[in-house]
């Protein structure tokens, strides 16, 4: 029983259309990436259905980058439909130069085919997608307020009052943006997968009462520094819900009210929001779908031992559990290794050497042999992608004793870190706020672990929900975000798998057991505190300083 969908989305448009009121349907960005269909046809899938479903326009986001300019040049040729790139400054080498808008203007008609008004569209993706995706040397990407002002003011100029923006920045940049430029009328965004609901959200199963926890009402309403109001909406991720609201303007573009919709969960038939499938659109995904089922069980690698997903619990018979777990090593590991295949972040922001990720976001265990697509997908089903925050030693240190601070000898919790190049060493018997005995870092200069320093910087690789302060960790949230949005983690475990196969991490079925990786020690009367410190001398106080 599925969510989301285009064959669902069909039905929810057709519904819409057929009403009085006339409809205009909007994208913003990450169409074709993350998934099997992409990896079968390379945005082909994503083009003949956005085009079957009447899509009126759409804007870049990082991820159409992803595979390189020369597909997403191919898939720009393949839409019946502008795309925008307001920010988007290609060379006149690149692939995409002249296949774009930097603005659109849409005709809106009512169900007679009469135009009753006409709407300007500017579109923007993040900055960072030079880093975050693969646009090659060829395409930059400009600040986005004033490319945004330059858009809107040359709307206005040629009689269109009504701008929407389709804001590809995530919510917190696209929310300056609202309060920034002078004539947005309407903001929709994306990039920061980012919730939004007023009320309950229907149920995902009727018989249980689990929804997806919104963070924020929709719409927000931004009070922008020329007084006005500027809504605010975005629909999650994955198409697993559809935006629809009903808003009404004044005479020269401005909010006047926003009707009481709600995002519609595209929901199966054990949900609280049950949306049928349109039967021509269904049956165009089961007829492309086989290439997709026979990806689904390629092959990319294997492992010599289980990969463990899940902590271990205490058992009366086998005894301690583990806290760490060698699929959190493997899947840190490998998002330090994905950061370091692009030198020039490096040297912007200097050393990446340390990941942390939350074990709730690792969903299964792994049997040795083969792997498969489906089963890395099945151990990061999220979409989450790969984010880079930067703090100091102090706060480092408080997220890890905020990770050991719900670990009893019986429950580890979702948001306990699985980490790479730090060690920490924790006494569960001491109260929380007080457990972390020792935090030692990775030098990448002396190869070797020292001390974490209060007042050093450090960078730390981590997944977009739990550096958005997911799980409680506030310490992130407020941290500086080098990287926003990087690869989808599913992504790049499978890269590393690809290319670091067989898969040979000792599984660490004990606490007691300190002969493995070791990057995580609970202390017990059997496990007493032994310093992880390998550094012979002392180090410069930052990673910073000794480059």
């Amino acid at each position: 029983d599925c969510y989301g969908g285009y064959a669902k989305m069909a039905t929810i448009i057709d519904q819409e259309r057929a009403k009085d009121l006339p409809v205009i349907v909007v994208n913003a960005g990450d169409e074709f990436t993350g998934t099997l269909w992409s990896l079968t046809y390379a945005g082909k899938e994503s083009s003949t259905f956005l085009n079957l479903l009447g899509f009126d326009v759409m804007t870049f986001g990082d991820h159409e980058f992803d595979k390189g300019p020369q597909v997403l040049a191919d898939y720009i040729s393949q839409l019946n439909f502008p795309i925008v790139g307001t920010n988007t400054v290609p060379n006149p080498s690149s692939p995409i130069f002249n296949k774009f808008s930097k603005s659109a203007i849409i005709s809106v008609k009512n169900k007679m085919g009469q135009e009753v008004a006409k709407v300007g569209i500017c579109g923007w993706v993040t900055p960072d997608t030079k880093f975050t995706s693969s646009p090659g040397p060829d395409i930059n990407f400009a600040d986005v307020i004033p490319s945004v002002t330059a858009c809107v003011a040359g709307l206005n100029n040629q009689g269109v009052k009504i701008v929407i923006g389709l804001g590809h920045g995530g919510i917190n940049d696209d929310l300056v943006v609202a309060k920034s430029v002078p004539g947005l009328s309407l903001i929709v965004g994306g990039h920061s997968h980012t919730f939004l609901y007023s009320g309950r959200p229907p149920k995902l199963s009727v018989a249980g009462n689990t929804t997806d926890t919104p963070l924020f009402p929709y719409p927000i309403n931004v009070q922008n520094d020329f007084g006005t109001t500027v809504p605010y909406v975005q629909a999650f991720w994955a198409g697993r819900y559809m935006g629809r609201f009903t808003v009404t303007f004044d005479a020269v573009g401005r909010f006047k009210n926003f009707a009481t919709t709600q995002p519609i969960l595209l929901g199966g038939s054990v949900s609280e929001s049950n949306v049928p499938e349109k039967p021509s659109v269904a049956d165009l995904v089961q007829a492309l779908s086989g290439p997709v089922d026979a990806l689904n069980g390629q092959i990319i690698g294997s492992s010599t031992v289980v990969l463990n997903g899940r902590p271990y619990l205490q058992d009366p018979v086998t005894g301690p559990g583990s806290a760490e777990i060698n699929l959190g090593d493997l899947l840190t590991d490998a998002m330090v290794w994905k950061v370091a295949q692009n030198p020039s972040f490096e040297q912007q922001f200097g050393p990446n050497v340390i990941a942390a990720t939350n074990t709730g976001g690792i969903r299964v265990n792994v049997p040795a042999g083969q792997l498969t697509r489906a089963q890395i997908l099945s151990v990061l089903p999220f979409g989450n992608v790969l984010t880079i925050i930067q703090m100091n030693g102090a706060t480092l240190r408080s997220a890890i004793e905020f990770s050991v601070g719900l670990f009893t000898p019986t429950y580890v919790g979702n948001q306990f870190l699985q980490v790479s190049g730090i060690k920490f060493s924790f006494d569960p018997s001491k109260p929380a706020g007080s457990r972390l005995l020792e935090l030692v870092a990775f030098n990448p200069i002396a190869k070797c672990f020292t001390p974490v320093d209060a007042a050093a910087t450090y960078n730390v690789i981590s997944n977009d929900f739990t550096a958005n302060g997911g799980d409680g960790y506030s310490m992130f949230a407020t941290s500086k975000k080098l990287l926003a949005t990087g690869p989808v983690l599913a992504d790049v475990l499978a890269e590393y798998v690809q290319n670091f196969s067989p898969i040979n991490i000792t599984d660490k079925l004990s606490l007691l057991d300190i002969t493995t990786s070791n990057r995580i020690n609970v202390i017990t009367a059997n496990n007493p505190f032994v310093s992880q410190k390998t550094c012979a001398r002392k180090m410069r106080r930052s990673l910073f300083e000794a480059l």
